[in-house]
């Protein structure tokens, strides 16, 4: 990415005007979508934040029909897994081939037509529709845009010359016809149970770190034609010697078996890269074997293994966050340096990538804090409270903290509607909810001014706006949340008409110590 700092000399060297106090790349479609491509195709090469000649554009006077094509492909796809949610990376790339598939026909649809014709074709196909997610399918196919129907799609593969858009509608070229069958090659696809271990494990891999449920459609047809207890024993037996991006997604679909894998993970307890995995599972189960406890260290090795599996995916900043979290040491210096004491296989690897990383002077979610407004609607006068909490707080701990903020005692169901994503406590079981306990804070407010809501209680309905305010620096290694403001007391969880009190009043300290004394650091 570039730096904020350096956003205005990029766009003055492509022509490019970039607003005053621009903050992101990413917010200016004309600077960002070129960068995007440049690097993906090679004619520019980023090392240790420097920018030089890449080795595509050295070779460009003797470069070839395919290697040029081969460039443009890498840089759409680039563009599309830049402008796609992060919980569907292959959002956009899904929804360009599915509008290039429907343009190939004898006589393709036009306006409205042309936008069922591609909500169809997704939805019709279960795997396309998670690896699309809800956001993007809505964003793009569930409503018509000053631009038309899909028109910032069809914009996008104009700039490509995929299509040409006129006034009688979109024309496939013979530059998108040809892009059809190389972007479906990419797309997940379910795994066929001819498919090795390592070959499934492989294409979980390559759908792009999509949802569990996505994960777990693919491997379906692979897993139906063999018992639980074969699939989990080959698919860890594939997993032990692969690195840890693969054996990490191994892990997660032989954990989705439930007790159906508990022989495997008992068998697998001492081996040296699954035993690790083994022996935390086995916990979740009460196991009692004493041999097969978790032991020392343990904890430690899995935060280095799911930093190596970061570094292949969400990239450094999440891998810092995930041996900052896991490690222990003074500082983060300290835990990137226990890192090469842990045992972990990848252990040097991942030092040296995170060492680049701190000595980058890239901004690190770690030494963030979101300012948020968190308001009861319904109510006037208002009833909002105003707190700091870490960045890289889960929103399991963000509902821990709201709970705190109003006073309510968490006996009831909740769920976060963040743009159309919904995340609860996944021991609730709310059906088409995601894990509130992997997903940060900061991946779904990301930007000044933007929303989430969280509702409380399903039945009474106590219905919250969570509003991104601004990030600040965490500052003296401060990482539990404070409330700084607020408005009004909140109402009673419990009221009685028959014998009706007052709301309690609010206790700017009481709540910051109560928040202080949440488990865990947030």
């Amino acid at each position: 990415m570039l730096r904020p700092l350096d956003i205005s000399a990029a766009g003055a060297a492509i022509g490019v005007d970039v607003p005053r106090n621009a903050r992101s790349a990413a917010l200016l479609p004309a600077l960002h979508r070129p960068w995007c491509v440049a690097v993906a195709a090679g004619l520019l090469l980023i090392d240790k934040g420097t920018v030089t000649v890449g080795p595509s554009l050295a070779g460009w006077v003797s470069a070839g029909e395919s290697d040029i094509l081969a460039w443009w492909l890498s840089g759409l796809r680039a563009v599309c897994q830049a402008e796609s949610d992060r919980r569907s990376p292959q959002g956009m790339a899904i929804l360009v081939l599915v509008l290039l598939e429907v343009l190939c026909q004898d006589e393709p649809p036009t306006g409205h037509e042309l936008r069922w014709a591609v909500r169809e074709r997704v939805a019709d196909d279960d795997v396309f529709y998670d690896g699309c997610g809800d956001k993007m399918f809505r964003q793009h196919l569930g409503r018509t845009t000053d631009d038309g129907p899909l028109g910032a799609l069809l914009a996008l593969l104009d700039l490509f010359g995929a299509v040409v858009v006129g006034s009688g509608g979109a024309r496939i070229t013979p530059l998108g016809r040809w892009a059809v069958p190389q972007l479906r090659a990419g797309m997940p696809h379910s795994a066929g149970p001819e498919l090795s271990a390592t070959e499934l494990i492989d294409l979980l891999v390559a759908s792009g770190g999509g949802s569990a449920d996505l994960q777990w459609k693919l491997a379906q047809p692979w897993l139906a034609a063999r018992t639980p207890e074969v699939a989990a024993r080959e698919l860890l037996g594939a997993a032990a010697l692969a690195p840890a991006s693969s054996r990490v997604a191994a892990v997660e679909v032989v954990d989705m078996l439930d007790e159906s894998g508990l022989p495997v993970w008992r068998e697998l307890a001492d081996q040296a890269t699954i035993g690790p995995h083994a022996r935390a599972v086995l916990a979740t189960f009460d196991e009692e074997d004493p041999a097969l406890a978790v032991r020392a260290g343990d904890g430690a090795w899995l935060a280095v293994e799911a930093a190596a599996a970061a570094l292949a995916g969400p990239g450094p900043d999440e891998a810092l966050t995930l041996v900052y979290e896991g490690m222990p040491g003074f500082d983060v210096y300290a835990r990137v340096g226990a890192v090469a004491v842990s045992g972990h296989p990848e252990a040097e690897a991942v030092t040296q990538a995170l060492t680049a990383f701190l000595g980058s002077g890239r901004p690190r979610t770690i030494d963030q804090v979101h300012q948020l407004k968190v308001t009861l609607l319904g109510w006037d006068p208002p009833i909002w409270r105003r707190a700091l909490v870490p960045s890289i707080a889960s929103l399991g701990a963000l509902h821990e903290v709201v709970q705190v903020l109003f006073g309510w005692d968490g006996d009831h169901l909740h769920v976060f509607d963040a743009d159309g994503e919904y995340y609860s406590d996944p021991f609730m079981s709310l059906e088409e909810t995601q894990d509130e306990f992997v997903t940060r804070v900061a991946s779904v407010l990301t930007r000044p001014k933007q929303k989430i809501a969280y509702r409380y209680d399903l039945g009474a309905g106590w219905r919250h706006e969570i509003m991104l305010e601004k990030v600040v620096d965490r500052g003296n290694g401060n990482t539990r949340p404070v409330c700084v403001a607020f408005e009004n007391d909140s109402p009673l969880e419990y009221p009685c008409e028959d014998e009706p009190e007052e709301p309690v009043p609010f206790d700017l300290d009481a709540v910051n110590r109560r928040l202080a004394a949440l488990d865990g650091d947030l």
